[in-house]
């Protein structure tokens, strides 16, 4: 062994078996015939990777190992994992940024269009504005619920003066199937 040239090189343990014998579980394996590869602690005690064979050399048995520390096997692997751990945080944090910008950017207006709309359906009008520039269907739902909020806010007014006595007020329809509108103006001309 190139690890143990003191004890358990070919001539130091030929002279000083008793210091040089690799006793583990792929030396017996190999001289028990057998062949395979395993996870074991070596004869200096580290945790290896083990492939061993049986060697005839004449009328002699010898085992054949081939080792390698356990560290070293999956350091490439270990390094991959680490890698794709970074990777994985970076993609992580990329899209907690990225949808909250998607949050704010999109779903927020609507949130308050929305909130608009549940103030509308009580009767009554907020006048603060939703901002919000895009060239998008968010955009037309904005710029139509605006438009809806300032016809409303319009017919309002025009009510309003009817009810006050101004007769002379002018409706004006927000088409010609303007339901609201029409009333007003058949309430003007009554």
């Amino acid at each position: 062994s190139f690890l143990g040239h003191d004890t358990h090189s070919m001539r130091v343990s030929f002279a000083h078996p008793e210091n040089g014998i690799v006793d583990t579980e792929s030396s017996r394996a190999a001289l028990h015939g057998q062949i395979g590869k395993q996870i074991i602690e070596n004869y200096q005690g580290d945790v290896v990777l083990s492939a061993y064979t049986p060697l005839k050399v004449g009328d002699n048995w010898w085992a054949l190992l081939a080792e390698i520390h356990q560290t070293e096997a999956f350091a490439g692997i270990n390094t991959l994992q680490q890698l794709l751990g970074w990777l994985a945080l970076v993609v992580g944090v990329s899209a907690f940024f990225f949808l909250r910008r998607f949050v704010c950017r999109f779903m927020v207006p609507l949130l308050q269009v929305n909130e608009h709309l549940k103030v509308l359906a009580q009767g009554r009008l907020i006048d603060d504005e939703i901002h919000y520039q895009g060239r998008n269907e968010i955009a037309e739902i904005i710029s139509s619920f605006t438009r809806l909020q300032t016809a409303i806010r319009s017919t309002m007014q025009q009510a309003n003066a009817i009810a006050a006595g101004d007769y002379e007020v002018q409706v004006h329809l927000l088409s010609q199937d303007d339901q609201l509108g029409n009333a007003l103006s058949e309430m003007v001309r009554t």
